[in-house]
Parts: structure tokens; sequence; C-alpha cells
């Protein structure tokens, strides 16, 4: 479902942003992979949390897919 929000350059970041604390890092993995190209405000900020996740796989999935 939230490869659909991938597709967008803005989107609802209230709420999709309670998912980066969701229990399965895929969920975050996919957040990740939807928000990273949003202009939306806010979307850097989800990131550099999601930069400090506990999974190494979320954590890559920032590196790989964020421009900075």
């Amino acid at each position: 479902m939230l490869h659909w929000y991938g597709m967008r350059r803005r989107g609802p970041l209230a709420r999709l942003a309670p998912l980066a604390r969701h229990a399965d890092p895929a969920v975050r993995i996919a957040l990740v992979e939807a928000v990273a190209h949003w202009s939306t405000p806010g979307v850097d900020a989800l990131l550099s949390e999601l930069e400090r996740d506990p999974d190494p796989r979320v954590r890559e999935a920032v590196d790989g897919w964020c421009v900075r």
C-alpha cells in the first residue's frame, strides 16, 4: 500500500509518520521508500529519525533512497 504513496511528490506525512515506530522493519523500509522524494515539510526530520533506526536495513534504506 505504501508503494502508491511513493509515486507522489507530496503526501499525508502526519498520517504516515507513526509508521516510523512500527514493529516490523519492512514497514519502516516501505515508509522510507514512499516518502524519500516528497517535498512535504517534515520529511527530512522523519528521515533523520529513521537514519537512527535500530535495524541496519532501515538505515541502509534511508542512505540508499535519499539524496542529501
